[in-house]
Order: structure tokens, then sequence, then C-alpha cells
């Protein structure tokens, strides 16, 4: 029996498909909906608080939507970690899935914030472009502390338009590369899960 690889990818793409789901968020007279497939990183916890320092316990997801229900979220799981305090000791724990098979539920009142990528691929081209855009600004500022050495006018107005254009060229990748946050707690715009 011979292989049809076409018909193989696009079952794969079917069936991917269809284990996803849409989500549609809504705050105020805004909605905003997210195609299946998307990719998400999802924050639980109580405040923006417990992410800093060794304080309190937080969760971060990353992985695709696969299912909305009126309290909670359904999601296959590509990256999950964990922090407890107890008794004053950190425990962390951490999980990575290449293969996509784990699964989580997760309350809507838990999530703290969460960041919508169109794709996993998206979001490592995201952070990749972020980390290249950092480094554009550190070199723009080497260059621009070595500005001070140089005592010819010419050579030190040069090396002055490479530093505004490194620094400028790297700050415009790390901020159009940050993806929006959708906070759901605090005293900020919040949104909320649409069913």
């Amino acid at each position: 029996m011979e292989k049809h690889p076409t018909l193989i990818i696009l079952f794969c793409c079917i069936f991917q498909f269809i284990n996803a789901q849409s989500l549609t968020l809504t705050n105020g007279n805004k909605e905003k909906t997210f195609k299946p497939g998307g990719y998400y990183e999802i924050v639980l916890a109580d405040s923006e608080k417990d992410l800093e320092g060794d304080c309190c316990n937080f969760t971060d997801i990353k992985g695709s939507v696969t299912g909305v229900t009126a309290d909670s979220l359904q999601m296959q799981l590509s990256w999950f970690a964990e922090r407890n305090i107890v008794d004053g000791a950190k425990l962390a724990y951490s999980q990575v899935s290449q293969k996509g098979n784990n699964y989580g539920s997760f309350a809507h009142g838990d999530i703290l914030y969460l960041r919508h990528y169109k794709s996993k691929k998206s979001k490592k081209r995201k952070d990749n472009l972020s980390v290249f855009g950092a480094l554009l600004v550190t070199t723009g500022a080497v260059t621009l502390a070595n500005t001070l050495l140089i005592d010819n006018k010419d050579d030190r107005q040069k090396l002055l338009y490479s530093a505004a254009a490194q620094g400028g060229v790297g700050f415009v990748l790390v901020f159009s590369n940050i993806s929006k946050k959708y906070r759901f707690k605090g005293n900020q715009d919040l949104w909320r899960i649409k069913n």
C-alpha cells in the first residue's frame, strides 16, 4: 500500500485544528477573539507582587487552548512551571513537553494575565528579535562610550551616528516584539474570558 504524505500532513493539520479552540476575551464594550491554534503564555497568581522575590506562589503555563467552560480553561501544555512557598522554603517545579501530550485545566479566577501569540514559532521569533534588539542597545551604549576616547571630531560624529542607529534599531526591536498582556486581576483595565 502506497503512503500519501500529503494526506498524512492534511490529517495532522485537521486534527490540530479540531483539538484547538478559539478564545474570546471581553473588557466592557471591547472584545478580542483569538483564532484556534494560537499559543498562549498564562500566569496564575494573586497579584504582580507574587512574581517578585521569594514571597509567594505562582504558576507559568505555555500552550494552546483546547476548551473553554464557564469557569475553567483547558490547555495542551508545552511548558509548565510552578513555585510554591512552604514553611518559608521555596519549592520550584518545571516541565517541558516537546510532544505536547500534557493537558491541564485552570480556573478563570486564578489567571493574573495572559499573552497571545499566533503560534509557538511566532513566540520564539519574537523572543529572539527582542534578545537581538537588547544586544543592539548594549553595543550602541558601548559605541557611545567609545566616542569619549576619540579626539577627531569627524570620527566622533560618525561613532555618535552609529551609536544612535544601533540603539534606535535595538529599542524598536525590543518594544515592537513585546506581546500585549491581557490582565485579569489588579486595578488596571481588566479582561474576562467569554464562554
